[in-house]
């Protein structure tokens, strides 16, 4: 039986500094465990980026909804690029962050199949955490169950 070894994770975040206290939370709290995991983890500073970009063994996108590009403008609503992840990666699981607090997005973006939503507050990486134990959880047992399939 094959072991998984590694776990892709993007991170589609148009603000740097978000994208590096990520990277280094995700780094600093799941590499540490003794799970024998390697994490690659890649960032894109805007949707354009990503799907120029975009592997198809993604197993993580952890991605903000709202998603400026050099000039300020927002010009790939967050839905289209769920979609387009989605479509691309058929594998991969989606956790989509946001400052936005209307109940009515999370609502959305679960119908479209979405893993998890996080409100970015004070708690948000915290909560990030929890969600790729999680994550990487499902990840490891759907390994093993297609193996064995």
């Amino acid at each position: 039986m094959s072991k998984l070894e590694e776990i892709k994770i993007i991170i589609i975040e148009d603000d740097i500094y978000y994208t590096e206290l990520l990277s280094k939370h995700i780094v600093n709290h799941l590499t540490r465990e003794e799970s024998g995991l390697r994490y690659d983890i890649k960032s894109y500073p805007n949707a354009e980026k990503c799907l120029e970009n975009l592997e198809q063994d993604v197993d993580i996108v952890v991605m903000d909804y709202y998603l400026e590009n050099d000039n300020g403008d927002i010009p790939f609503p967050g839905i289209n690029l769920l979609n387009a992840i989605q479509d691309y990666c058929s594998n991969a699981r989606t956790v989509v962050m946001s400052a936005d607090q209307n109940a009515d997005l999370p609502v959305r973006l679960f119908e479209h199949g979405i893993y998890e939503f996080i409100v970015k507050d004070k708690n948000a990486t915290e909560k990030l955490s929890d969600t790729l134990r999680k994550m990487i959880g499902d990840r490891i047992l759907d390994h093993y169950l297609t193996l064995g399939a």
